[in-house]
Formats: C-alpha cells, structure tokens, sequence
C-alpha cells in the first residue's frame, strides 16, 4: 500500500466499482470470412442510432455525435476499434444525408455499403 501511495483505507476503497465505459471486451468465434462479411455489411441507421423514418437534421445531430465518440485522437487505447468504428460513421453519414442514395441503401440496390459507396462516388458531379 505504500508503494501505491495510499494511506489508511483498503485498497478496495481507491478501485471504481464499476468498469469504466471505455473498457471493451470483445470476443469472438465467427471465422475471418463471417467478420470480413459483417464488416462489408452492417445497417447504417444502427451505427448512428437513428431510425429509419429520421429527417436529415436528426442524422446530421447523430453524426456529430458518434463522429466525436469515435474519433480516433479521443481514442487512442483503442486506436484500431476507433478507426473501424469512426469509418463506419463517416459512411452511414455520407450514404443517409444524401437523398439519392439513402433511397438506394433502403431499397436493398446493392448488397454491400462500399459498392453505394463506390456507386455514389462514380456518379459525382465534378462541373466540367
């Protein structure tokens, strides 16, 4: 306890009672190819937690907020996870604020969110 630098009291005293909400356990038994397929395919309205009836400025609001929870200088004990985790943010927003190809994604049009990506990407106009 000296070492520690506590005086009087247990050391049970000094540690939380509760993990702390930045600590993430994450175990898994799905194969590589199950991940690489969750990883194409994942609902962009989870991601941003909104529904599927949201106006824009409820998933601009959304995005804000998740954009500044995983934003990887804010997590640096996690960088892989926020680096992942804020991707998926950048590209529920740049799917679900767009009208195009929200309408697109709700219809199913294309079986994973890269190719809306690619797709929205390809059909940009540049004014040339």
């Amino acid at each position: 306890r000296a070492m520690l630098g506590i005086r009087g009291g247990t050391l049970a005293s000094y540690l939380p009672r509760t993990i702390p909400k930045t600590c993430t356990w994450q175990f898994s038994t799905s194969s590589a190819d199950d991940s690489n397929e969750a990883e194409k395919n994942y609902d962009l309205y989870k991601v941003l937690g909104v529904s599927k009836s949201s106006e824009l400025h409820a998933i601009k609001g959304a995005y804000i907020k998740k954009a500044a929870l995983w934003h990887p200088d804010r997590n640096a004990h996690t960088p892989t996870l926020a680096r992942k985790k804020f991707q998926q943010v950048q590209n529920a927003f740049t799917i679900l604020s767009n009208e195009e190809t929200r309408r697109m994604y709700d219809r199913g049009e294309f079986k994973y969110v890269a190719d809306l990506l690619k797709q929205k990407d390809t059909g940009r106009n540049t004014g040339y």
